[in-house]
């Protein structure tokens, strides 16, 4: 493990949380070594947090009449972190939360032999020093509320469905089971009428933030993703907020591709799904629903996944991995989905000169026999060429007007919408 060097002292408090207990390590640096200051416990309550700060101030050394910055750093253990985590934000200290993973593989590392709360904070601290811990970035109170929403959804879910086979399973089974099907049915009629609460107050948070609802109309045109989707995505994700990247963003959802090889031998690729798996549980049916929309990219990369791997299974993983980041991109661009979106950097520069010196056009669809073009779509797609500087060309003649799920009156009062004056041709022509 290749250790920091720094030419100034540095603090980290390692805090291992419990519900009533709050057991710290205070560690420091000297040139390449690491040196404990100090161990002792405080209770998880308001008076004990103030303790703990007036403690770590005493220990941490004072040089030029400037305070050593110190990071507090602690595991995230459900939620018995957030109120010390909160009261030192507050406090303008520096605050970061770790997974007790990393935790776990560093003190392998430190071949740690023992555990208790004391040794976990040595860690903790330990790993402070050794590691660039991001600074945690607390949730707004409108983000919180529609986590705890959408978890409470999901968890519900889960439990109707689980409620759902065990009636079933007693309907089905060798012997009478009135009494246990009538309590589970009971159960039941509670969980749906508390999934109904939850959806409604759901819309009517994102209703009342005129942020998430603007933000909302412009991300629900994708094909598949409802109010639920939405909302859980922005929840889990806190609006987005640190992800600089969507490399960062399919790590954090656990869709980046681990690799199994050594050697000559080579085994399977997989998504890793050491990640955020409400993300994932929830993207699950949209990318079914996707493929079937309009986005025939969407399908193009389902149908060539599963060519390449003969399962249909990763190639729906990989629309919802797609999927995630349309909405990523939507959200940080603060624009609206349009499906027939292209890149401009997809006109290559060969072409662009091309189009200075000949006129050029692109070929728009108009429909077939057994699979008609909507005009609304037909619409789009010229409407983009033209604001490209590009001309259009139409195929087949007879699916302008024939084989079209409109009526020809409509069908023709649209292209007189897109073509409404006349062009001009010379005689020479």
């Amino acid at each position: 493990m290749q250790h920091k060097e720094d030419s100034e002292t540095r603090y980290c408090l390692g805090i291992d949380v419990s519900m009533d207990k709050l057991s710290v390590c205070l560690m420091t640096t000297k040139g390449t070594n690491r040196i404990i200051k100090g161990t002792t416990n405080f209770t998880n309550d308001a008076s004990g947090h103030q303790k703990l700060l007036q403690w770590t101030k005493k220990h941490v050394e004072i040089k030029n009449n400037k305070e050593n910055s110190c990071l507090f750093l602690m595991e995230s253990t459900g939620s018995y972190h957030e109120d010390i985590a909160w009261f030192l934000h507050l406090k303008g200290e520096n605050v970061s939360i770790i997974l007790a993973n990393k935790t776990k593989h560093h003190a392998k590392s430190l071949n740690t032999k023992t555990k208790n709360d004391k040794s976990d904070s040595k860690v903790i601290a330990d790993y402070g020093l050794v590691h660039t811990c991001p600074l945690w970035r607390p949730i707004s109170a409108k983000i919180y509320q529609l986590r705890l929403c959408t978890r409470q959804l999901q968890d519900l879910n889960k439990m109707k469905n689980q409620i759902g086979n065990k009636i079933h399973a007693f309907q089905h089974g060798g012997y009478n089971n009135d009494s246990a099907i009538s309590n589970y049915e009971k159960i039941l009629t509670e969980i749906k009428a508390s999934i109904h609460n939850l959806e409604k107050e759901l819309l009517t948070i994102i209703e009342n933030d005129v942020i998430l609802k603007a933000k909302y109309d412009k991300i629900n045109k994708i094909h598949g993703v409802n109010i639920k989707v939405f909302s859980v995505i922005i929840a889990e994700t806190n609006g987005f907020a640190g992800f600089n990247s969507i490399k960062q963003l399919i790590s954090y959802a656990g869709y980046d591709v681990r690799e199994h090889q050594s050697g000559k031998f080579i085994g399977q690729r997989r998504i890793s799904k050491r990640g955020n798996s409400r993300i994932r549980r929830i993207l699950y049916m949209p990318a079914f629903v996707a493929v079937g929309g309009e986005n025939n990219a969407l399908k193009d990369l389902k149908d060539r996944i599963f060519e390449r791997t003969k399962m249909k299974m990763k190639g729906y993983v990989a629309v919802q991995k797609k999927l995630l980041c349309l909405i990523f991109t939507l959200w940080k661009k603060d624009v609206e989905y349009d499906v027939n979106y292209q890149h401009p950097q997809s006109i290559k520069k060969e072409a662009k000169e091309v189009q200075q010196k000949i006129s050029t056009g692109v070929g728009i669809m108009a429909g077939l026999r057994t699979n008609p073009v909507p005009m609304q779509q037909i619409t789009s797609q010229v409407r983009t060429a033209q604001q490209r500087g590009l001309g259009v060309v139409f195929f087949y003649y007879e699916s302008l007007w024939n084989n079209s799920q409109e009526s020809f009156k409509k069908r023709l009062a649209g292209f007189k919408n897109l073509f409404p004056y006349p062009a001009v041709r010379l005689a020479s022509e």
